[in-house]
């Protein structure tokens, strides 16, 4: 996304193609306080850098891209940023080519080397990860000392974190995004308590203890039916106070997948990408009828899921294998 935010108010992310897929994100903070004005304050340039504002269509569809030019070599532009040893930042901007040298670097002062980028003729987002060895002030420059600058620039973000989020736009302050949450669908009258299939076609942003998917009555999640990924890159499956946790590293959750888990008051059946993962004779009594679907814990107030649902599905039937295995092949 590279618009506005919108209150309440889904947002689709169209990457890929396709139908496209429900983007939940945590909360994030641009700390650029100037993210699309780059001529005044906060930006630092050199003196001889023509910093030329308006000059092109962004990505947003406006007139509100930068023109950066300099002949010869020194170019530079960067913003100050307080910095806390220990902790990831991720730097991310968008840019594009005007003729100029295609080769550049990024910088981060007293912290880590610089990193070289190739920008092109076409609008692009270029996202730098970093972790801060010291407690400073550091300057952080989208391109230092490159030769014969001719470029635009636009959507500059500086967020605490390890990868990426959608682009938060400022205006003379740093702005905070809330999470996406998405939860309490549907009540008692929707869901079957005594046996069906929770299905998601997606992936997650990070492998965390968190981004739950739950089927419950928002009471307790021993009564509930639910999946999760782990700090080491596994799912884990709970169906009341059993549980299955995929082999370490055999999926990569920030990637695509389809998963199906299936239950009754007698069984308990994981499938994955076309295959049955785990199959096991139970003996489940929820604690009240489902009342809620929540793409977080049974409470819907943490383990908030962070990334791209293109589907989330229930039946209410428990499916047989063959169609569990035609539902959740990629």
């Amino acid at each position: 996304s590279v618009g506005g935010i919108l209150a309440n108010q889904p947002r689709i992310d169209f990457t890929g193609g396709g139908c496209g897929s429900l983007l939940l994100e945590g909360s994030r903070t641009n700390v650029i306080e100037q993210s699309e004005y780059f001529e005044g304050s906060p930006w630092i340039k050199n003196s001889t850098l023509v910093v030329t504002s308006n000059n092109a269509i962004s990505p947003d569809g406006t007139q509100n891209a930068t023109r950066v030019n300099k002949a010869g070599s020194g170019s530079r532009i960067g913003v100050e940023i307080p910095l806390t040893s220990g902790q990831e930042y991720t730097l991310s901007f968008y840019m594009k080519n005007n003729g100029g040298n295609t080769s550049l670097a990024t910088t981060f002062d007293g912290q880590s080397a610089g990193v070289a980028y190739t920008i092109t003729d076409d609008w692009a987002r270029y996202e730098f990860t970093f972790t801060a060895t010291t407690t400073e002030t550091s300057q952080i420059r989208l391109f230092n000392g490159g030769v014969d600058i001719d470029a635009h620039i636009w959507g500059a973000q500086m967020e605490q974190g390890s990868y990426t989020t959608s682009y938060i736009p400022t205006y003379g302050t740093s702005v905070t995004r809330a999470a996406d949450v998405c939860g309490d669908a549907g009540n008692s009258s929707t869901f079957n308590s005594s046996e069906g299939v929770l299905f998601f076609d997606g992936l997650f942003f990070e492998s965390i203890i968190g981004n739950i998917i739950s089927l419950s009555n928002g009471l307790t999640a021993t009564g509930s039916v639910s999946f999760r990924t782990d700090s080491t890159n596994r799912y884990k499956f709970f169906v009341g106070s059993y549980n299955y946790l995929t082999p370490f590293n055999e999926y990569d959750v920030t990637e695509r997948h389809k998963i199906a888990l299936v239950w009754s008051l007698t069984s308990f059946k994981v499938f994955i990408d076309g295959v049955k993962k785990h199959d096991v004779s139970i003996s489940f009594t929820p604690s009240a009828s489902f009342s809620r679907l929540n793409l977080s814990n049974y409470q819907g107030t943490g383990k908030i899921v962070n990334g791209k649902a293109k589907q989330v599905l229930t039946f209410n039937t428990a499916l047989s294998d063959a169609e569990c295995i035609e539902l959740t092949t990629i």
